[in-house]
């Protein structure tokens, strides 16, 4: 499952109404996070 495919999930399954854009902006966002699982960092 992609970040997206959660992204879109949750934006249906809570009624957010996020148009593209704001979907694209917060997958960019999310993936600026980084990874917690990830030790090398």
């Amino acid at each position: 499952m992609t970040l997206r495919e959660v992204i879109d999930h949750y934006d249906e399954l809570f009624d957010l109404g996020l148009s593209e854009g704001d979907k694209a902006d917060l997958e960019q966002f999310l993936l600026s996070l980084g990874d917690p699982l990830d030790k090398r960092k």
